[in-house]
């Protein structure tokens, strides 16, 4: 196992955490067939996800003014996608948790999001629901917030929901479920269109890494914040998902300058 971890750092950080998890979710049902006595994975010290020696595709956050212009951007357009657009950038999910959601995921009751599975692509390569989350820690309950419940429910009053036969949230118009790629291609589109930082050349994740970052910025823990992300390893969350700007460097430093002259 040691040596299979090692030579997998070979392929990106993605790639190696959908084996990881393919691999512990095999060995859970080992252990629950008694072919196992336990589930090497468990010890997160000695069988910890390993890390590409591939180094990580940057993905910046969007800028506040940006932010704004796409929030508008979303008023204005009549593109299906935007609700799960908006639900990225206001809860930090993953486009293919969203896309995976079930309709009983969505408790309004007690206001939360159940996150337990993603979107997956088959032997076909075509996009299929996962049995599980990206990573095992993607497994979740995210706090529904008046803002977020308010889009579910704009979403679930619209044209744009149909009931279908696979139970999803969100589907396209023939009740299949949606790949990342569609929406991708879509974000890149709008960003284009209303001429929002780069344009096509902008990645739908960076709406998980704007929520990272204002997050940061807002004052939250790094530790609540690797939670509602779904990481594993906190480093992932303060080193891939939060960038800090130039005016909190400033803020930052103004407030060191000034408990260094109280000295």
């Amino acid at each position: 196992l040691r040596d299979f971890f090692t030579y997998i750092t070979k392929y990106s950080n993605s790639t190696i955490a959908k084996i990881y998890g393919i691999v512990n979710h095999t060995f859970k049902i080992a252990v629950r067939r008694n072919i196992l006595r336990f589930n090497f994975l468990d010890d997160q010290i000695e069988f910890s996800i390993p890390f590409s020696d591939i180094k990580d595709r940057k993905v910046s956050a969007l800028t506040i003014e940006e932010q704004q212009q796409f929030v508008k951007a979303m008023k204005e357009t009549s593109c299906r996608y935007k609700y799960q657009f908006l639900i990225s950038l206001f809860t930090g999910m993953r486009m293919g948790e969203i896309n995976a959601l079930d309709i009983d995921d969505i408790d309004f009751n007690n206001k939360l999001i159940h996150i337990r599975r993603t979107i997956t692509r088959g032997l076909n390569e075509r996009a299929m629901i996962g049995s599980y989350t990206k990573t095992i820690n993607g497994t979740r309950d995210i706090i529904m917030d008046r803002h977020v419940e308010s889009i579910l429910k704009d979403y679930l009053s619209s044209s744009y929901y149909h009931e279908n036969d696979l139970h999803l949230l969100f589907c396209n118009s023939r009740k299949q479920c949606i790949s990342t790629d569609t929406t991708n291609m879509m974000f890149k589109y709008i960003c284009e269109q209303y001429n929002i930082g780069k344009g096509s050349k902008l990645h739908q994740h960076m709406l998980r890494h704007t929520f990272a970052t204002r997050c940061i910025e807002a004052g939250m823990k790094p530790k609540t914040l690797q939670m509602l992300l779904g990481h594993s390893n906190i480093g992932i969350t303060m080193n891939l998902y939060v960038h800090t700007t130039e005016e909190e460097k400033k803020k930052e430093m103004d407030l060191v300058a000034e408990a260094l002259m109280a000295m």
